[in-house]
C-alpha cells in the first residue's frame, strides 16, 4: 500500500480502494445548505414574530401554530374597547390579536424571537443586523431603542420598543399598532 493516501479495504475479496474524497463533498455541502437554510432568517423590512407580521390578519388557529400553546387566553370583557379582542398569555409574554389583526405584543422572557434575530437577553449591538430606522430614547425611568424598518406605511404607527438595562442587554420588547 502506498504511502501517505488513504485507501479502503474491501474484507470480503480483499482488494483495496483508494479513498475519494471529492465523492464527499457534495453531500457534506448539501447537508451544510440544509441545516443553514434551517435557520432563523432576520427580518430587515417587518415587525415579526416567529414568523407572524405584526398588523396582519390571522385566524386565531394560524396564531397559535405560529407561536405555541397558550398558557392562557384572555377573551375580551364587556368593558373593552374593542369587542374581539384576545390576549394570547405565554407566561410573561402577551400577544394581542384583535378582531383578526395581529396587533401587538410584549416580551419579556427569551423565549420568541423578534424578527427572526433579537431576543430578550441580547446585546443592543445584535440591534445592528435588523437596520432600518433606530432612535434611542431615555427618560427618568427607562433606556429604550425605537426600531422602524421604515417610515412609510403602517410603520408610521409602528415601531419595536427594546428597553435595556445597565449592562446594554435587551429586558424588554413591546410593538403595538397605534391606530387600527
Amino acid at each position: 500500500m502506498p504511502k501517505g493516501k488513504l485507501f479502503l479495504e474491501n474484507t470480503s475479496t480483499g482488494r483495496v480502494f483508494p479513498f475519494q474524497y471529492r465523492r464527499l463533498f457534495l453531500p457534506v455541502l448539501l447537508a451544510f445548505a440544509l441545516f443553514a437554510s434551517a435557520q432563523n432568517t432576520i427580518v430587515t423590512d417587518a415587525i415579526t414574530i416567529n414568523g407572524l407580521r405584526v398588523g396582519e390578519r390571522y385566524t386565531q388557529e394560524q396564531f397559535v401554530e405560529a407561536l405555541g400553546k397558550p398558557t392562557k387566553i384572555i377573551p375580551p370583557s364587556e368593558f373593552d374597547e374593542y369587542p374581539n379582542a384576545y390576549t394570547y398569555c405565554y407566561d410573561k409574554d402577551r400577544f394581542y390579536w384583535i378582531d383578526g389583526i395581529f396587533y401587538g405584543f410584549e416580551i419579556q422572557t427569551s423565549e420568541f424571537l423578534v424578527n427572526g434575530t433579537i431576543r430578550v437577553g441580547n446585546f443592543l449591538p445584535a440591534l445592528n443586523a435588523l437596520g432600518g430606522i433606530k432612535k434611542l430614547v431615555r427618560t427618568e425611568i427607562n433606556s429604550l431603542y425605537n426600531w422602524r424598518p421604515t417610515d412609510k406605511g403602517i410603520y408610521e404607527w409602528l415601531s419595536v420598543d427594546f428597553y435595556f438595562n445597565a449592562q446594554s442587554r435587551i429586558s424588554y420588547i413591546s410593538a403595538f399598532i397605534n391606530d387600527l
